[in-house]
């Protein structure tokens, strides 16, 4: 599945995916950090809601209609923040390369591989790597 935020457009495992909303009610988290958008309410629920172009240090507007991606990654469930949601497609495997070392910065362990396409490269992110155990265990004494 493909989706915007800012200057990217990132790619996820479908299967990751539990579900995804348009336009969710979202508030701010006070003392979160950086990389945290804020948390969208979701069945009388807060989930913490990831900016991924923040983790690869871009400061994206916040987008006028969001989208919110939930995902499962290993045992920890949260929600990624989207512009919108592009497409599912199938993408062969020889289409699939290694991302640039310089791609992401210091935190370009988040990204398995790259996609090109006719205008740019789908940036495919490893969701297991997106949150390091310390931001998990900040993410956990978040209110909510």
């Amino acid at each position: 599945m493909t989706f915007r935020r800012g200057s990217f457009v990132f790619g996820v495992d479908v299967h990751s995916v539990r579900r995804v909303l348009s336009d969710p009610a979202i508030r701010t988290l006070g003392a979160s950090p950086e990389f945290v958008f804020g948390g969208a309410v979701v069945d009388d629920r807060l989930e913490v809601l990831v900016d991924a172009a923040r983790i690869l240090g871009e400061k994206a507007e916040p987008p006028p209609t969001p989208h919110v991606l939930l995902v499962t990654a290993g045992s920890s469930d949260f929600a990624l923040l989207a512009d919108g949601v592009e497409e599912v497609t199938d993408v062969p495997a020889d289409s699939v390369q290694p991302p640039p070392p310089f791609l992401g910065g210091d935190r370009s362990n988040v990204l398995q591989a790259i996609v090109p396409r006719e205008r740019g490269y789908v940036l495919v992110l490893s969701l297991e790597r997106i949150l390091t155990s310390e931001e998990i265990r900040s993410l956990e004494r978040l209110p909510t």
